[in-house]
């Protein structure tokens, strides 16, 4: 997919291995929006999920980046996910600062719509803030909804619970899901 702005061009690929050490710097970047919300601030200093991590979901083929097109194919965004029991939960998804904005979320979650589909998964899931325009709103305008926490199977119920250990408060954090239609 080849998308571009008045400002840039970007496109949807599959991340290659070698770039696994610059998706963390993209995530670093990103979380810096959240200095704009005080009690999200520190957000913007904890440490982002760990090149293996992603090297894993590269392995698996569930990884991919938005590239710069006219700078060396550089990565400036990305989307980490992995599969479980028929559904593809989403890990993270970053765009870096200086490049959101220009639809790229919304070309990786395509990209992730059009796979999952063609990979006869179920469902895509993810965890995310209630109120933070760049997280649940943005998901609610992709087609998810929110799965209320009585509904959530063991897996995803486990997820929630760790981000509240972790620190979110309880009314912060939501299990949202988009169901693939076969």
């Amino acid at each position: 997919m080849i998308s571009s702005t008045a400002q840039s061009a970007f496109r949807i690929r599959r991340t290659r291995t070698t770039e696994a050490d610059k998706l963390p710097e993209i995530e670093k970047s990103a979380a810096q929006a959240f200095e704009s919300i005080p009690a999200l601030s520190w957000i913007a200093d904890e440490p982002p999920m760990s090149a293996e991590v992603h090297r894993r979901s590269i392995q698996a083929g569930t990884c991919w980046v938005a590239v710069d097109t006219g700078k060396e194919d550089a990565p400036v965004g990305f989307l980490t996910a992995s599969v479980e029991n028929g559904d593809i939960h989403i890990a993270e998804m970053s765009v870096a600062a200086d490049w959101q904005g220009q639809g790229i979320g919304s070309a990786l979650i395509q990209t992730l719509k059009q796979w999952s589909f063609q990979n006869k998964l179920s469902r895509i899931t993810l965890t995310t803030f209630l109120d933070v325009p760049w997280n649940a709103p943005f998901y609610l305008r992709e087609g998810f909804v929110i799965v209320p926490e009585d509904a959530l199977d063991t897996r995803l119920a486990a997820l929630l619970e760790a981000e509240l250990r972790h620190g979110f408060s309880r009314n912060s954090r939501c299990v949202m899901r988009f169901e693939i239609n076969r």
